[in-house]
């Protein structure tokens, strides 16, 4: 009883203590003893099939003083906090009223995470003793792991997205969701696909309390599970398991973000769900973004979206958006040529761009089934864009021939709207599961308008050259269409035949006026402008074998393809251009399930592409006078060979997976940049003036490139905790030819990188994560003006939350970036530490308040590095800098059972 009643004004000095402490130290404290004495015991207790139990009776004796005991009970989620004022053995009994009891004994030392326990109905047997223990957190049953959803910590008022992460052997790098390596390619609810192939919107979706377990699994794709015919092809899904009682979902947020340095935020939204059944609707305008190379953003929107499923047979769902986005960035680049070994800078520029940018998009699918053999899916879209970009640009170059500086001062405005739109359909029947069928359609259009105005200087003294007025109109429709079957062959093989043809048109009417400096009049710039009408078509036809048997698989796949692209233009020049491939593509494989250890397949393929019509034209881009570019009319087909060898391991029983892979690549007629170089004085190349000390680049298939691949990934995690390792490794040898002022040789670059991440979970519902990464490249060219480029780069990060009570979170995220150039000064580092505490009161879980410092070393700046054949550098983007935000949330849910 003591222990109970001194929680609340512990918990008030704690919180206090942390919103007056400088908080981004925090580290240091967190492991400091409570307030309430030697030791705490934190768990969670379950009704068995129906979640939390809650008002659990859960007391602790001391095994060494039978006189000290302490006691209390579980919250409506069932969980327990208790506060000791002894360490060492104790027995912990829980019991509740017609529940069978539970008792164990414990090491109280610090924090204890006691786990999960699940209480049964007290049930009379006289010939049966039932012995109670902890639900065991991972379970494998064949080829499925399921996670228990009770036994890792989430905090409350979260999704789905937050149980994925704390679970062993997941990992979420770029929005996609992986497991042991592989990627997740849909979210299952209780066995249904209910939102279809986004991963990611799912688990932001799906709330954490509904959730009884997670299991992940390998299946067939929809398409082949319809027709019965197995190729092989197989996808890994997450089915959430949900709660009986509460599959009717009603959740209501609102918030709002103030803070320093004008950042500010506000949110709000509703979900509904009772599946198959889903509405949901959200607004938000915030400028707290985490900023990119795209700069700093700010973003209101709104979104509506619905989805439902009638008689298993009849799936909709539609969603629309608006955003108003806009953006500010200033970027710094400096650029080194390896010709210029030594030299400090041999392009640098200040750019700074401004955008506006209102978009309206719809999207929706239908899909119907009909007497379970015919499947229809119907998928319209459109999008609206109304967007505005001011930009200058500051820049000096130094031809790396001559040495020569030139200067450029540009400014340009421009103003566009667009309307990109279309649909897909696809159809497919199946007859008695020996044959399939199956026909998609689809149709694309766009019709963009553009103005623009430009003013460029490109002297040595930067001095006004001109100005140039530019109006465009630009006009896309394409059609897409297949037609094909399968049918199987005996129990274990198929064979399939496929058609498809294509037909896409673009018609260009762009109009340049040009004013020099010292003239009155405004003449047409005939390199601008451009009358232009292209088009493309496309036939293919292609045959595929596959046989499956006794774990063992092979497959043949044979095509075809003929493609045509044409372009006409009357301005600058008239002339008309009709180019047509005939490509060849092929591909064969073998696969091996090895039983008990994972898969083993190798496989090799050809496959061709030609250029759009876009790349044919002699279009100049002179977006920057400097680095001017033009389009080829001689560019021909790329063919592209590939040859892999790749070893999944996946052996869930004993805490391992991971894979193997080798490719092995060779590419003909690989398309790369010629660049041509102005000396101290203007020159002219292909009909196109460069000014001094800029360039001209343009694609020409410069010859063969040969390159080798591996990765090699590893992941354990910790048996009945959540945490793991995983290690990785990558090593790439790549053969290209290069290009450097009209002279073709060849570069060789190597690259080895390894990477590693700890997870780590430890008493009190502390989580660590560590990260790793290693990069270590060498380029080498056998060009007289390159020289050989090594360098390293490091990259670390340290994220810690800590739960406190299970009210209180500390949260820290400490990135570290290096880049070194063996040999020069060359090197850059950059630390960005973020820190911030959470409270969500015990007795009203709805309100979320959170304080937050954001980049507290004030580090200013993104640091992106690019290494080329020919080039290193270096880009610096302005960041949101230091800020502290100050941010409170309330979020009301409730649940029940469904139909």
């Amino acid at each position: 009883m003591g222990a109970t009643s001194v929680l609340p004004i512990c918990l008030l000095r704690e919180v206090l203590t942390a919103l007056l402490r400088p908080f981004f130290l925090f580290l240091g404290f967190v492991t400091a003893s409570t307030c309430l004495g030697q030791a705490r015991i934190q768990g969670r207790v379950m009704e068995n099939g129906f979640g939390g139990l809650a008002n659990a009776t859960v007391v602790a004796s001391s095994l060494q003083d039978s006189t000290s005991t302490a006691g209390t009970s579980t919250n409506r989620s069932g969980f327990f906090d208790l506060g000791l004022d002894w360490s060492g053995a104790t027995l912990v009994r829980i019991s509740h009223v017609g529940f069978r009891a539970f008792e164990d004994t414990v090491a109280a030392r610090g924090r204890v995470d006691f786990g999960v326990v699940t209480l049964f109905p007290e049930v009379i047997d006289l010939e049966e003793v039932e012995v109670q223990a902890r639900r065991e957190r991972m379970t494998i049953n064949g080829d499925t792991v399921e996670f228990y959803a009770g036994g890792f910590y989430v905090p409350r008022y979260t999704y789905a997205e937050s149980l994925v992460k704390a679970l062993p052997g997941f990992e979420v790098i770029g929005g996609v969701v992986y497991h042991l390596g592989k990627p997740v390619d849909r979210v299952l609810v209780d066995g249904r696909a209910y939102f279809g192939t986004d991963v990611m919107d799912a688990l932001a979706t799906m709330p954490i309390e509904i959730i009884e377990s997670l299991q992940v699994y390998e299946q067939l794709p929809d398409d082949r599970k319809f027709s019965g015919v197995d190729n092989g092809d197989r996808e890994q899904v997450i089915n959430l398991v949900t709660d009986p009682e509460k599959r009717r979902t009603f959740i209501t947020n609102v918030g709002a973000a103030g803070g320093t340095a004008d950042r500010y935020s506000a949110t709000a939204g509703l979900n509904f769900l009772e599946a198959p059944l889903w509405v949901r609707g959200n607004i938000s305008s915030d400028n707290t973004a985490q900023q990119s190379s795209q700069g700093i953003s700010r973003n209101s929107q709104g979104q509506l979206g619905f989805g439902n499923t009638w008689n298993e047979n009849t799936r909709v769902n539609a969603t629309f958006l608006t955003n108003d986005r806009d953006r500010r960035s200033q970027s710094d680049i400096s650029r080194s040529y390896l010709g210029q070994e030594g030299a400090p800078s041999s392009y640098s520029e200040t750019r700074t761009v401004s955008s506006d940018a209102l978009t309206h998009t719809l999207t929706g699918s239908v899909r119907h089934t009909i007497r379970d053999r015919h499947q229809i899916t119907f998928n319209p879209r459109l999008l609206v864009m109304d967007n505005a970009v001011r930009s200058s640009l500051n820049g000096l170059s130094l031809d790396p021939l001559t040495g020569t500086a030139g200067a450029v001062l540009s400014g340009s405005e421009t103003s566009s709207q667009s309307v990109t739109g279309g649909f897909s359909a696809d159809w497919q029947v199946n007859n008695a599961e020996t044959l399939s069928l199956m026909g998609s359609l689809n149709l694309s259009f766009s019709d963009d308008e553009t103005n623009g105005f430009q003013t460029d200087g490109t002297t040595p003294e930067s001095s006004f050259l001109s100005t140039t007025d530019t109006r465009s109109r630009v006009d896309d429709l394409s059609v897409d269409a297949s037609l094909g079957g399968m049918r199987k062959l005996g129990e274990n093989g198929f064979l399939s035949l496929n058609v498809d043809v294509s037909e896409s048109g673009r018609v260009e009417d762009r109009l340049a006026f040009t004013q020099s400096s010292g003239s009155v009049v405004a003449e047409l710039d005939s390199t601008l402008s451009n009358d232009y009408d292209g088009s493309s078509s496309g036939t293919g036809v292609n045959l595929h074998y596959g046989l499956y048997k006794d774990q063992r698989g092979f497959d043949f796949n044979l095509g075809v393809r003929r493609n045509t692209r044409r372009f006409s233009q009357t301005f600058p020049v008239e002339e008309s251009l009709v180019k047509t491939d005939y490509l060849f593509e092929a591909g064969i494989g073998a696969s091996r399930n090895l039983e008990g250890i994972g898969n083993l397949k190798l496989d090799y393929g050809v496959t061709g592409s030609t250029p759009s019509g876009d790349e044919l034209s002699l279009k100049v881009d002179n977006s920057n006078p400097l680095f001017l570019s033009v389009g080829n009319p001689d560019l021909a087909a790329t063919i592209r060979h590939r040859s892999s060898v790749s070893l999944n391991i996946r052996r869930p029983e004993s805490q391992i997976g991971g894979g193997l892979n080798l490719n092995l690549g060779w590419i003909q007629d690989v398309v790369g940049n010629e660049v041509y170089y102005a000396g101290a004085e203007d020159r002219e190349v292909l009909g196109i003036r460069i000014p001094a000390g800029g360039q001209l680049a343009r694609d020409i298939n410069l010859g063969d490139e040969q390159s080798a691949v591996l990765n090699a990934s590893m992941t354990r995690w910790t048996e009945g905790r959540s945490g793991g390792v995983t290690l990785g490794l990558n090593g790439e040898v790549r053969r290209r030819p290069v290009s450097f002022d009209g002279v073709t040789s060849s570069s060789l670059s190597r690259t080895l990188s390894a990477y590693a991440r700890v997870i780590r979970s430890l008493s009190g519902g502390t989580m660590l994560i560590i990260d790793y990464n290693l990069r270590r490249s060498a380029v080498s060219s056998d060009l007289v003006q390159a020289a050989s480029n090594d360098y390293i780069s490091h990259r670390g990060g340290l994220r810690v939350f800590t739960s406190r009570q299970r009210a209180l979170n500390l949260s820290s995220d400490l990135t570290l970036n290096v880049f070194e150039r063996f040999g020069s000064d060359f090197d850059s580092r950059t630390l960005n530490w973020t820190a911030g505490v959470t409270y969500r009161p015990t007795r009203l879980e709805q309100l979320l308040v959170s304080v937050t410092v954001r980049d507290i070393l004030d580090s200013g700046s993104d640091i992106e590095r690019t290494v080329s054949n020919l080039y290193l550098e270096s880009r610096r983007t302005s960041r949101l800098g230091r800020h502290l935000l100050f941010r409170m949330t309330w979020e009301l849910r409730r649940f029940g059972p469904g139909r």
